[in-house]
This record gives C-alpha cells, sequence and structure tokens, in this order.
C-alpha cells in the first residue's frame, strides 16, 4: 500500500523531465527551502497527491504521467473541501454502469440501498460513541432512530431520521471533545471553529478515497442512492462517504484529545471569521488519517486495512446493482 505526498505552500510546481515526475513542493516560508520529490514510472511509494497549496501549475504532461500511473490527484480547498479529485478508470464497464442506472429508476431498488447505507452510518455511529471514553456520553440515543430505519417508507423520511440522529450524535460527541476547542454545533463549511475545519478537511480525505474506490469498480459517481443528483455534486461518493464518517471522527477525536496534539497555532483565522488548517494541521490529520485506513479490522473473518474495506463495499454495491448479489449490507 503506497503513501500519499501532500504539497503545500505558495508556487508548487509539477513537471515531467526525462520520464520523472518532477514535483516541487510550495514556499512556506522565505526561511525554508521547499522540498523537490522525483517519481520514476511504476514506482509504487506514492499512490496519491493531495495539494493543498495557494498556487502553483501542473503540465498537460505532467497529466498525463500521473494518468498513466493510476496515481490519484485531489485539489482542496482553502476551507478544506475537495475541490477536484483526478482518477484513472480503472474498470470502464459500460453494463454495470447501466445497472447502476436501472438500480436508480427502480424505486423498491433504490431505497433498499439508502435504507442500507443509513443503517450502516447510525450503526457505526453507536459504535463511535461507546469508543469515546467518557462515562457521560449516552451511545443508545440513536438506537430508536436506528430501528426507525425499518419503518420508513421512502427517502425522504429515511433522510429525516438520519438528520435527527445526527443531532443527538453530535450532541454526544462534543462531550469528548475539550472546551479549548470551542465545538458546540456541526456547523459544515466555512468552520469557525477548530473542531469542524478538521471534520471538514477530513470528510474530504474520505470523500477522495471513496471517488477512488468508484472509479476502481466502475460506478458512476454522479448516481447516488441516498443523495439527489445535483450539478456538479458526487452523489454516489456521498453515499459510501456515509458509512465511514465516523472513522474521521475518530481521528479527530484523538488529534484534539490526546494531549492536545494538534496546537491552534496550526490554524488560521480568515477575515470572515473562519478557521482553516494550516500545513502543520494538515500533516497531522493526513497521517492520522492514513494510519487509521491502514490499520487491519476483522472484516468476513479476515484481517484487512480499513481502506481495503472501502473497497469491499464498492465491489458489494456493484454486485448488487448488477443482481449478482441478493441482499446489500453495508455493516463492518
Amino acid at each position: 500500500m503506497g503513501n500519499p505526498l501532500i504539497l503545500n505552500g505558495y508556487g508548487i510546481k509539477i513537471t515531467v523531465d526525462n520520464g520523472r515526475l518532477v514535483i516541487k513542493n510550495g514556499n512556506r516560508s522565505s526561511e525554508e527551502k521547499p522540498e523537490s520529490y522525483y517519481l520514476q514510472p511504476n514506482q509504487k511509494k506514492i499512490t496519491s497527491i493531495l495539494i493543498y497549496g495557494q498556487t502553483g501549475y501542473i503540465s498537460l504532461e505532467a497529466f498525463k504521467w500521473i494518468s498513466l500511473q493510476n496515481i490519484q490527484l485531489n485539489i482542496f480547498n482553502w476551507d478544506g473541501s475537495l475541490l477536484s479529485s483526478v482518477n484513472q478508470e480503472k474498470e470502464n464497464n459500460g453494463k454495470r454502469k447501466i445497472a447502476q442506472y436501472k438500480a436508480y429508476i427502480d424505486e423498491k431498488r433504490r431505497f433498499s440501498i439508502a435504507q442500507s447505507l443509513i443503517k450502516a452510518k447510525l450503526g457505526n455511529s453507536i459504535k463511535v460513541l461507546e469508543f469515546l471514553p467518557y462515562p457521560g456520553i449516552e451511545s443508545d440515543v440513536i438506537s430508536p432512530s436506528l430501528r426507525a430505519i425499518d419503518k420508513a417508507k421512502d427517502i425522504p423520511e429515511l433522510m429525516g431520521i438520519e438528520g435527527d440522529s445526527a443531532k443527538l450524535y453530535w450532541k454526544e460527541f462534543m462531550k469528548a471533545i475539550p472546551e479549548k476547542w470551542g465545538f458546540v454545533e456541526r456547523s459544515g463549511r466555512e468552520a469557525s471553529d477548530y473542531t469542524n475545519a478538521m471534520l471538514n478537511y477530513g470528510y474530504a480525505l474520505l470523500e477522495a478515497e471513496c471517488l477512488r474506490v468508484i472509479n476502481t469498480v466502475g460506478l458512476d459517481p454522479c448516481i447516488g442512492f441516498l443523495h439527489e443528483m445535483r450539478n456538479e455534486k458526487r452523489s454516489l461518493a456521498y453515499d459510501l462517504q456515509e458509512i465511514f464518517r465516523g472513522e474521521i471522527d475518530v481521528v479527530v477525536y484523538k488529534l484534539l484529545s490526546k494531549g492536545y496534539r494538534v496546537p491552534k497555532s496550526d490554524f488560521l483565522r480568515m477575515n470572515n471569521y473562519s478557521l482553516r488548517l494550516r500545513e502543520g494541521g494538515t500533516d497531522k490529520l493526513n497521517k492520522a488519517y492514513e494510519t487509521r485506513m491502514n490499520e487491519r479490522i476483522e472484516y468476513e473473518g479476515k484481517l484487512i486495512p480499513r481502506r481495503k474495506v472501502v473497497e469491499r463495499k464498492g465491489f458489494e454495491l456493484a454486485e448488487y446493482v448488477e443482481g449478482r448479489r441478493k441482499d446489500i449490507n453495508f455493516l463492518y
């Protein structure tokens, strides 16, 4: 399993010279010389490039090199959201996509997939609350919502159940976050507190992971089953992301609670009072994310990395829409 290469700062440059990919990291201070990296064709050490920089350029030849070497290129906005993800499609399976479209049109099958997605999200949310070592946390507050999923009649009702359970979840989760981080609610983009800023960036990493899996299995990222289709929206990536959001929550909890491994100096307050992560913060979060996703957990009687579980769920979804799997279960 390869590692990500994280690029920050001003003046990032990615070109090709003599068959090698030449990467110059951005300038972050006048006292520090930017690092340079040289990647040979068929190397396995770097499997993704994450750009969190301000300025720079990538040559067309570099884009071609990255695509041919199956390296995922992710570009993030200042607020931690994923702007673009360039993936080399590994399975150009037209029949599989047609099966996906048919499953989307079939209200019964679409609802079945959406129902399983919400069940997995709520089930994993309970696991996260049970994991948090705080005596006042009530992990069973979500259980009624989990039971209500089986009685739901349509996707809007499912989304309502998910929304209500999310409010309960965050109310319990924030009990484990030290008061110094000012976490009082889940706010989404343009976060004004440290916890939400880290959650946003972590979810963007997970979104990129899900996009990689979707391209690997040959599904259409724009056709989701829980989230509606909209312009510039990767609905299926958001669907798959719901299952694994708890992994990001655990990563952020550990970074903010275990000896305060992320200082406030790793954040930058913007003119609109929102927060963004500086280079030190993105580095720490990326490393913690990779550690978490490469940890081995038991799945179907075998110990495999969490990252592989994401792939397995992607393939299981593909098999279900093709009719090669009778049932779909996203729990793990």
